[in-house]
């Protein structure tokens, strides 16, 4: 088979000229049959989203522009460039949902998406746009829901347990292809950028491309990239290659010079309370590392913590091994955590690493790698354990308990430092 070029639709596509005349079920049938995700990363199937009204007592519908990712500008060119289109599919959305309030939060280091948002919302009186305050992390969606309406999402709770739901602007445009011109979800905005791309910029990008095409149509590597990363540098996944195709969840590709990506060395802990002030979820980090459990809660909240410490320091390994990692840097630049940003420390990478394992009541147990200071510590710590106490893990144990142990050994649990 050989592709003519010419990238037109099939005149057998047809949309719907009156999307407000289905009924919200169709809306979501539709979604579902022309393949909408979530685009703002969790690729979370839309279709489910539109059908909540079944569940929930919505009243307000919040669109996602804050885009507070580094480097990622998607969504910011999407919105000043389709305005016209995203609003109709933030309309058919509200429809399908029975909501009576849109709010389209925007970050004020975007005024011109601001400005294009307004204007093409400006006929429709249910929709305003809400101008964000620049801070890390606004997109997050819980956060940004307490500061639209003011309340707090319930722990383990979903935003539509308030009343919300929230899309993101490129779900919102995905919407109004599929519905306005039955146009199935085969093309997404990516970025392209970072030092070490040539010419950075914004591309639509059809699902499937292999990255190493999107990096030679923006002219190549100017110089050797230290990290390959498919999304943010926050929240992004490390690239081992660029032998990997463009799929819906991917809205950016950062190749990050050395100079971009370096690595500030780990310092003790010595319970200056930095990581609570720094904590957008009013965690107690350093309590944490200290007292909590590898339970799913408290998996959510350590994955949270590596974004926000803002000094390297040992607690960061301690997050990793609960969430089953090794707790020492991959070996591989292109492997590296990928929590770096410029002018940003964080120190945790990823825990999908494949040492962890799972017990017979879902909790995912850390190991500690024995080449690492660390690894050291939860090794000999284990090794003086009875066999009645090896039911759990280390971190399972009291806090005296595990003090007391830890001392033993020569950790001094009141300022976290490890022996090397």
């Amino acid at each position: 088979m050989q592709p003519d070029g010419e990238d037109r639709w099939s005149d057998a596509i047809e949309g719907i000229a009156d999307p407000f005349a289905l009924a919200p079920e169709e809306i979501a049938s539709r979604g579902s049959a022309t393949g909408i995700v979530g685009m703002g990363g969790a690729t979370f199937p839309s279709a489910v989203k539109l059908n909540l009204r079944e569940r929930y007592r919505l009243h307000t519908l919040v669109i996602n522009g804050a885009e507070c990712e580094p480097y990622l500008t998607c969504d910011d060119r999407l919105m000043r460039e389709q305005a016209t289109a995203v609003v109709d599919g933030v309309r058919i959305v509200a429809h399908a949902l029975g909501v009576a309030r849109i709010l389209v939060g925007i970050k004020n280091n975007k005024p011109d998406a601001q400005a294009a948002m307004e204007q093409a919302a400006r006929p429709d009186d249910r929709i305003r746009v809400v101008r964000l305050p620049t801070r890390y992390p606004m997109g997050s969606e819980k956060h940004l829901v307490q500061t639209l309406i003011g309340r707090e999402t319930p722990a383990r709770g979903l935003t539509a347990d308030v009343g919300v739901v929230v899309h993101n602007p490129a779900t919102a445009f995905a919407v109004h292809e599929a519905l306005r011109y039955g146009r199935p979800l085969v093309s997404r905005v990516m970025t392209i950028s970072g030092g070490a791309i040539r010419r950075p910029g914004n591309r639509r990008v059809p699902l499937g491309t292999p990255l190493q095409h999107l990096i030679d149509h923006c002219g190549g590597f100017k110089v050797e990239p230290a990290r390959l990363i498919s999304g943010g540098p926050l929240m992004g996944q490390p690239l081992p290659s660029t032998r990997v195709l463009a799929v819906k969840g991917n809205n950016g590709l950062l190749a990050l010079t050395a100079e971009e990506s370096k690595r500030r060395a780990i310092t003790p802990c010595i319970r200056c309370a930095g990581c609570v002030r720094a904590c957008p979820c009013g965690l107690l980090p350093l309590e944490m590392a200290a007292r909590r459990g590898p339970g799913a809660d408290g998996l959510h909240r350590l994955r949270l913590l590596r974004l926000c410490l803002p000094v390297p320091h040992p607690l960061g390994a301690v997050f990793q091994l609960r969430q089953g990692g090794t707790g020492r840097p991959r070996a591989d630049p292109a492997e590296t955590d990928r929590d770096q940003a410029p002018g940003r420390t964080a120190c945790a990478t990823d825990g999908g690493d494949p040492a962890r394992q799972t017990g017979g009541h879902g909790t995912t147990q850390a190991r500690g790698d024995p080449g690492t200071a660390i690894g050291r510590v939860m090794l000999t710590f284990t090794e003086t354990l009875s066999t009645n106490e090896r039911k759990s893990t280390p971190m399972d144990q009291e806090p005296s308990l595990m003090a007391s142990r830890l001392r033993l050994i020569g950790v001094d649990s009141r300022c976290g430092s490890f022996p090397c």
